[in-house]
C-alpha cells in the first residue's frame, strides 16, 4: 500500500469513527427528548387532573365561598364553568330541486345532507339524528 492509500484509508477510518460517533450522540438525543417529553406529558396530565378537581370543587362549594371561589380561579387562570349535556328537538324546513320525471328518495337525501353544526364553537354537538322526512309540497 503506498502513502495515498494509507493516508485515505486513515482519512475514511477517521470518517466512519467520526460519523458513529455522531449517530450514537443522535440517539442519545432522541432518548433524551422521547424521555422529556413522556416527562412534560405526565405534567400536563397531572396539571388537567389537578384543574380538573380544583374547578369540581368550586363548582361544589362555590356558593358558599364565592369570594374565595373567584380569587382561586383568577389566581390559576381556571374559568368558573361548567358542562352541561343537553337534548334539543329541531325542526327543519327547506326546498331541493328534483328531477321531474324518475323516483326520487326524498328520505335519503335528507338523511345524507343535513347535518347538525354550533354557530360559534360553543356548543359540542356529539350527534344529531334524523327523525322523520315529509314531504311537504
Amino acid at each position: 500500500m503506498d502513502a495515498v492509500q494509507v493516508a485515505t484509508t486513515e482519512f475514511l477510518n477517521a470518517q466512519i469513527s467520526a460519523l458513529q460517533e455522531a449517530l450514537g450522540k443522535k440517539d442519545d438525543l432522541i432518548r433524551n427528548l422521547e424521555m422529556r417529553v413522556e416527562n412534560l406529558n405526565n405534567s400536563i396530565n397531572n396539571t388537567y387532573v389537578k384543574e380538573q378537581r380544583l374547578r369540581n370543587y368550586l363548582a361544589e362549594h362555590g356558593e358558599e365561598m364565592e369570594i374565595f371561589a373567584e380569587d382561586i380561579a383568577e389566581m390559576f387562570d381556571i374559568p368558573l364553568t361548567k358542562e352541561v349535556d343537553f337534548e334539543a328537538t329541531v325542526t327543519v324546513t327547506g326546498t331541493i330541486e328534483v328531477p321531474l320525471f324518475g323516483e326520487f328518495d326524498l328520505d335519503d337525501f335528507v338523511h345524507e345532507n343535513i347535518y347538525v353544526d354550533s354557530a360559534h364553537g360553543d356548543v359540542v354537538i356529539s350527534g344529531h339524528e334524523v327523525d322523520s322526512v315529509t314531504d311537504i309540497s
